[in-house]
């Protein structure tokens, strides 16, 4: 993801990770690599594991607060990206944000499926996989 900052020449951004290991430990990583890439942090948001609507919509505002800040790292799982995608919409910013979201979201339709204008221009990755020779899928 740093790479990928790296390459736009983007030099500020903003985090959001889902409350546990997989989002807290991600965004962890990934600020001590955006540190060392002279990237700079405008907010960091956490999505907490009973999060409301009204949670969702408070971390849009409060992402917003930053124009600078347009990029945003998400290290989150697919329903919440879901709700972070439907209150961008909500708040009248679909399509302000460019996501760069982790392998939760990857090529996964179901966080976009209807919130296309708020996901447009997202940049998702996933792990370089490769079939094992001689294996097969059962």
């Amino acid at each position: 993801m740093v790479d990928i900052i790296k390459l736009f020449n983007w030099t500020y951004v903003s985090t959001i990770a889902s409350e546990g290991d997989y989002g807290e430990k991600g965004i962890e990583h990934f600020k001590i690599l955006a540190n060392k890439a002279d990237i700079c942090i405008a907010e960091s948001a956490k999505i907490l594991r009973n999060a409301k609507h009204s949670d969702f919509l408070r971390i849009i505002e409060q992402l917003s607060s930053k124009a600078n800040a347009r990029v945003v790292v998400m290290f989150v799982d697919e329903d919440n990206c879901r709700r972070l995608l439907s209150a961008s919409r909500e708040m009248g910013k679909a399509g302000y944000f460019l996501w760069l979201g982790s392998d939760s979201w990857g090529r996964k339709i179901h966080p976009v499926k209807g919130q296309e204008e708020s996901a447009g221009g997202a940049i998702t990755i996933l792990p370089k996989r490769k079939p094992l020779i001689g294996m097969y899928s059962i």
